[in-house]
């Protein structure tokens, strides 16, 4: 191997120990070979989350806070907003955080996220119209998401009682 391939994989691995990931870097290397991947891609992979983990401990964050972390990074990269901090964000790099994560839930280290509740167990109403929908006029569950889309936010509007649904407020 050449010497300068060694001391860049060497240069990857001591940036990313001395990160959030660090007490997990040799097991998030081996979690990726147990899945297959190459050994170029898992040193590619150590490359981003090292670049990712250096953006998020400069922020402040800790690995406690690594799902908050991933949302902060994830919304800069969507905005276009992202800082310029040595091309340590990047669509890549935080990509690669969710899968640091997908790693550390897998592993035991974090909880399982908390599951939102769906649409229909948050407004059985519309629980009630997609049952209806169904059995009555034969719509596919297809159909009925795509009107869901818009039932959710007029739910949120109206709430799920359904004496408001008057022409008027629907129209507002």
């Amino acid at each position: 191997m050449p010497t300068g391939t060694y001391v860049r994989k060497n240069a990857v691995r001591d940036r990313l120990k001395a990160g959030m990931a660090a007490n997990h870097a040799e097991d998030f290397a081996q979690w990726l070979r147990e899945r297959r991947y190459t050994p170029l891609t898992i040193i590619e992979r150590e490359r981003l989350l090292a670049c990712w983990t250096h953006w998020a401990d400069a922020e402040g964050y800790t690995l406690d806070a690594i799902r908050e972390a991933y949302a902060a990074s994830f919304a800069l990269i969507e905005s276009g907003d992202r800082p310029c901090f040595r091309g340590d964000l990047n669509k890549d790099s935080v990509e690669c955080a969710k899968l640091f994560i997908n790693y550390l839930r897998e592993r035991g280290v974090l909880p399982p996220a908390e599951r939102r509740p769906s649409p229909e167990e948050t407004w059985p109403i519309l629980a009630a119209f997609r049952r209806w929908m169904r059995e009555q006029r034969g719509l596919m569950d297809s159909t009925l998401d795509h009107y869901q889309l818009t039932l959710v936010d007029l739910l949120a509007i109206l709430g799920d009682d359904p004496s408001t649904y008057t022409a008027v407020n629907i129209r507002n």
